[in-house]
């Protein structure tokens, strides 16, 4: 199958899920929303060059991981967002198998930084307000593991990767602040067009990285 036809399942079966699926039945709504997902990992495999360095087995990895992921915070959202952050240790990594020393890209460590704090402190305070203290310590964690994930993404230099890591933390932003802080117009849509969006430039990174330096 051709990349051009591959994309178009993603985006199309992306959509289906999306703009269609309706949330009940569970079991219906699942099916529906880990096809995206598996297309994406075959995406992702197929971007894959005949010498598979551990970088790129930890990104396939974490693809597969992510998809269970989606299965499971359906179900119980405390493990679904374990079985997501241990994905996002898998990208982190290979990121790191990547790693390109830069101050300047060094120095968006920063601005993350300062985004994390802030939105952890907002998260901390609505989970107080609502009695979740449970979650705050897993929410902290997780916002700690996604936020390195994308530093390591944008140390590699490969824009593919950095712009998936951010879209990433995008979507997770928007999931937690609908479900925590306060309700976002078609909050759920924005967090999958987002997800699926991330996912797929992540899964097309794997073909962009050489076999000793990023690109």
């Amino acid at each position: 199958m051709s990349t051009k036809k591959r994309l178009f399942l993603i985006i199309t079966m992306s959509a289906i899920y999306i703009l269609l699926i309706p949330v009940k039945p569970l079991f219906l709504n699942i099916f529906f929303k880990i096809i995206p997902m598996v297309l994406i990992i075959y995406h992702g495999y197929q971007r894959m060059p005949s010498y598979k360095s551990r970088m790129h087995l930890l990104l396939l990895t974490g693809l597969i991981i992510s998809m269970f992921a989606d299965a499971l915070i359906e179900l119980t959202f405390v493990l679904g967002l374990a079985t997501f952050l241990i994905g996002h240790l898998c990208y982190a990594g290979g990121f790191l198998e990547r790693w390109t020393f830069s101050w300047l890209r060094l120095g968006t460590v920063i601005p993350l930084a300062l985004y994390a704090s802030w939105y952890s402190t907002t998260l901390v305070e609505a989970l107080q307000l609502n009695n979740h203290d449970a979650l705050i310590l897993p929410v902290i964690a997780y916002v700690i593991v996604i936020s390195f994930m994308l530093l390591t993404s944008i140390m590699t230099g490969n824009k593919w990767a950095a712009i998936g890591s951010f879209l990433f933390v995008i979507s997770d932003s928007i999931l937690a602040w609908n479900m925590f802080v306060s309700t976002i117009p078609h909050g759920s849509d924005w967090v999958m067009c987002t997800y699926y969006s991330a996912q797929l430039f992540i899964a097309h990174s794997i073909g962009t990285f050489s076999h000793r330096t990023a690109q």
